[in-house]
């Protein structure tokens, strides 16, 4: 616009000039020659247009950021409004979360001369798991169960506001619980309700202890790479004002790793009032291991194909009793010892094991065990075995002596879907010569006989198995072989694990 009036002004002062001094025709040539002027600046004028056009045209291109520019561009408020999540809702990104669940149908053959049929009946399990680490490595493990218990029937009454329970048990337990604090690099602490296991479920099987263990991680050493814990449980507690009724545990451990090959020691004491009697109706007598320690260690390896395990647990009751029971002594007062050695190799195709048991003057052995058989032991603590029909193991008294033999055949098709395994062996828990004081607790499992067992799992989907069990005793109960002998128990099972 502005050039448009200079070049107006330039032509009026030319033509006026132009009128007042020259003629008429020169007047019409000057005309001429400004007509060319105008009609060379008009195309100029064109061509700065056509120019300005197309800089207009080509500036937002230059001017806009990449798409990863706007992506970083600061949000409006109202946009911010829209996509920030509530700072309450954060602390879900440290929650790890699973469950699992199990339903089982059992058989379980009585004897002839028993009051009681023959066991039968369906159970199931729910158990959720919720562990919480925070960003300092602090952690919150839990597992709860929902429900463990057999199949009751109905047993709900339709109540105004819903339902209420009329019997049986619903209630929600906790399984574990406990707060896990680690600190200096090497250092853990935890406290609460844990899982306990110790030498394959020879000494310790699946419990759960109210407990408190400090455990250091001593990294590469000259025997492998080293752990020490110290531990602390609280076996029994009765009442708070009385400490004669409370049951303690004290027990320092290692566990080396050394290539292919873990090893482990565990040295416990435990202390009690085995004599206490309480006198109050809500109190509880003293606890029945009374100045008692133990030694304990494991073994666990492989070289090439072949598989070595072996644990021992040695007992000794600090001259409290002689192996003859007393009252007021407790259990395991005397000096006894089991110990188990397995032996594998893997051909590949299937795998075969075969496996030593023996236990003398009646030493502990943890009841979830595995004695190759599916009806003889092998029931832990916090998961019993509905079939189980007799045991090994012992009190604590002089004479108990027992012993155990095995082989077992297993192996995995089908992409390891599909499991198979086939048992037997021979077991001897009779005391022969029980001594009449001990009032039958130094002959507790009176069998000597031959078992046999046979597994199966199909695992058909990711997280879903279904598996089966099926185990029996040789002899005749009804003949005074011992409890078990001449019966057996069979189970089917559907379990999901997430």
């Amino acid at each position: 616009m502005i050039k448009k009036f200079i070049m107006g002004e330039i032509l009026l002062l030319v033509l006026f000039s132009n009128f007042a001094l020259a003629s008429e025709a020169e007047l019409r040539n000057e005309l001429d020659e400004l007509r060319s002027i105008v009609r060379e600046l008009q195309r100029e004028v064109k061509g700065l247009k056509q120019e300005n056009q197309q800089l207009k045209e080509l500036a937002p291109l230059e001017k806009a950021p990449p798409p990863q520019a706007e992506k970083a561009e600061a949000p409006t408020e109202e946009k911010r409004q829209a996509v920030v999540v509530d700072d309450k809702f954060e602390f879900l990104e440290n929650i790890k979360m699973g469950a699992d669940f199990r339903v089982r149908g059992v058989y379980a053959e009585g004897a002839d001369d028993s009051e009681y049929d023959s066991v039968s009946g369906y159970d199931q399990r729910l158990r959720v798991k919720i562990d919480y680490v925070d960003k300092s490595g602090v952690a919150l493990r839990t597992r709860t169960y929902l429900y463990d218990n057999n199949w009751l029937g109905d047993r709900r009454a339709a109540g105004g506001a819903g339902s209420d329970i009329c019997d049986g048990e619903d209630n929600i337990a906790l399984d574990y619980g406990y707060i896990e604090i680690p600190f200096a690099d090497t250092w853990k602490l935890t406290a609460g309700r844990q899982i306990a296991n110790w030498a394959f479920n020879f000494i310790t099987d699946d419990d759960r202890r109210d407990r408190i263990m400090l455990s250091h991680n001593f990294g590469e050493t000259a025997i492998g790479n080293l752990t020490a814990l110290a531990i602390y449980d609280k076996r029994q507690e009765g009442l708070l004002n009385i400490y004669k009724d409370d049951g303690d545990m004290y027990a320092i451990a290692t566990v080396t790793q050394t290539g292919d090959w873990q090893w482990g020691l565990l040295l416990d004491y435990w202390h009690g009032y085995a004599g206490y009697e309480s006198q109050h109706p809500d109190g509880k007598d003293g606890y029945v291991l009374d100045d008692l320690w133990s030694f304990a260690p494991f073994v666990h390896g492989k070289a090439d194909n072949m598989e070595v395990i072996w644990a021992l647990h040695y007992m000794n009751g600090n001259g409290r009793g002689d192996g003859v029971y007393e009252p007021g002594q407790g259990l395991w007062a005397n000096e006894s010892f089991a110990t188990f050695l397995r032996l594998g190799y893997d051909f590949d195709l299937f795998k075969a094991e075969v496996q030593g048991f023996y236990l003398n003057d009646g030493a502990l052995v943890g009841d979830g065990w595995d004695s190759f058989s599916c009806v003889i032991q092998n029931g832990p603590r916090n998961d019993p075995n509905p079939i189980r029909l007799s045991g090994v193991g012992g009190l604590g008294y002089d004479g108990d002596d027992q012993w155990l033999a095995a082989l077992r055949f297993s192996g995995k098709v089908f992409n390891d879907r599909v499991g198979w395994s086939v048992a037997g062996g021979y077991v001897d828990t009779k005391n022969d010569d029980p001594d009449p004081r001990n009032l039958g607790k130094d002959n507790r499992y009176p069998l000597s006989e031959y078992f046999f067992d046979l597994q199966g799992s199909y695992r058909f989907m990711e997280t879903l198995e279904l598996y089966g069990k099926f185990g029996i005793i040789s002899g005749d109960e009804d003949d005074g072989d011992g409890p078990g002998a001449g019966r057996y128990g069979a189970l089917m099972g559907l379990s999901w694990n997430y």
